[in-house]
């Protein structure tokens, strides 16, 4: 968080981490978890906090992105961190069933590719897609535009195919 003075704030506690903490140890130890993010400074939250889990993590800035995706789906890391705009594309993520979402952008396109992220070919098992909000913050403010845009869209497909019938 930052001041109107562009001081950045931080708190010496987060109830949504703290929650997310607990999840993850309360899985079996074999499962695996995708977890998005907007914001490279929670990756820096996350990455202070799961110093005990082996995790890869896929942002902007990141260079053998593959490499990282692959160590995720085949190897020991049990914890994917993705940047929303930078792995919600072209990844292949099956491997999890649990996903989520620490933060989301506006963007119902973005959270969707996330989504499908999980669902690729070879993912037979049901999957969990949780959102961490805080309750009165823009949390549920993007949540609430999320939901909006995905009733529009569903909204015009389905008068789309009226138009066709």
């Amino acid at each position: 968080v930052k001041t109107e003075e562009h001081e950045e704030i931080n708190f010496d506690s987060n109830p949504k981490l703290k929650w997310l903490r607990e999840f993850i140890d309360d899985l079996p130890k074999d499962e695996k978890v995708v977890i998005f993010f907007r914001f490279i400074k929670e990756l820096r939250n996350l990455e202070a906090m799961f110093t005990d889990i082996k995790y890869v993590e896929v942002y902007g800035e990141t260079k053998d992105r593959q490499d990282k995706i692959n160590e995720f789906q085949k190897g020991e890391a049990r914890l994917f961190f993705g940047q929303i705009q930078t792995a919600g594309l072209g990844v292949n993520l099956h491997s999890a069933r649990y996903c989520i979402f620490l933060s989301n952008s506006y963007s119902h396109g973005d959270r969707l590719q996330a989504e499908e992220r999980l669902h690729r070919i070879g993912q037979n098992r049901n999957v969990t897609y949780l959102d961490v909000i805080a309750r009165n913050t823009i949390d549920e403010t993007i949540l609430k535009c999320l939901k909006e845009k995905k009733d529009l869209a569903m909204q015009i497909l389905e008068e789309i195919n009226e138009i066709k019938d």
